[in-house]
């Protein structure tokens, strides 16, 4: 047999070695895209089970440190009140502050420093107006007039003495702030202050104590509190 008649007998093999190739080498390509497409889909899934295992140590650390507090206050006052101690200033925030949390929860001190949950509402559901001379709002005004700090835990700077030279507070001897009840502890006029800790979900860092990567906040939740913030009167 010729040189001429085999390479024609094995052409037709080499055009379907070819073909098979070409064949290959697509499939190839199409399963490298779904490796890559189902890698992408895996570590996306991984952020956000990461994600939500960060923020739920972060609420986990909160609320271990809200029920330390809560362990200390109650010790506090049973203290308090055993060696009928009253503290001899009254301080002013609770008739003249009011601070906002993220979530919208409103304080009239700083909310690390009264009992866990004794906000006096929530700007999302209620106006200002409405919770500044609430019940919880009065009854703590109504302790702090007293002396007795019931809602107050011992972590407060003021409380402490640091402050008591400062103008957050007044002699409780004054003739100022004395009333009958707690239901008579009503502010006329709206709060001095507004403290804004809307940026408390916002950190640069990667902390061991409360979270484990950079956090900000997301725009819906920078649009919601900008809508919060309009709410409120000047």
């Amino acid at each position: 047999m010729s040189i001429a008649r085999k390479i024609a007998l094995m052409i037709p093999n080499l055009r379907a070695f070819y073909e098979d190739k070409q064949r290959l080498e697509y499939e190839y390509v199409n399963v490298q895209k779904q490796l890559g497409s189902r890698i992408q889909s895996i570590e996306a899934e991984n952020q956000y089970l990461y994600s939500g295992c960060a923020a739920l140590t972060e609420q986990i650390n909160l609320l271990e440190y809200r029920i330390s507090n809560l362990v200390d206050l109650h010790d506090d006052v049973v203290l308090r009140k055993w060696q009928g101690e009253k503290h001899e200033q009254i301080c002013l925030m609770p008739f003249t502050d009011v601070e906002i949390l993220p979530d919208g929860s409103v304080y009239t001190c700083c909310s690390g420093f009264v009992k866990q949950g004794h906000s006096i509402g929530n700007v999302y559901e209620q106006s200002l107006g409405e919770m500044w001379n609430s019940d919880k709002a009065r009854k703590l005004r109504y302790s702090v007039s007293m002396g007795g700090y019931e809602y107050c835990n011992r972590f407060c700077t003021y409380f402490m003495g640091i402050e008591k030279d400062s103008n957050k507070g007044i002699k409780r001897d004054s003739g100022r702030y004395v009333y009958e009840n707690w239901t008579e502890c009503v502010v006329d006029f709206f709060p001095k202050r507004i403290s804004l800790t809307c940026d408390e979900t916002t950190c640069n860092l990667s902390c061991a104590s409360c979270r484990t990567s950079v956090k900000g906040n997301s725009q819906e939740t920078n649009d919601k509190i900008y809508n919060m913030l309009m709410c409120i009167p000047s």
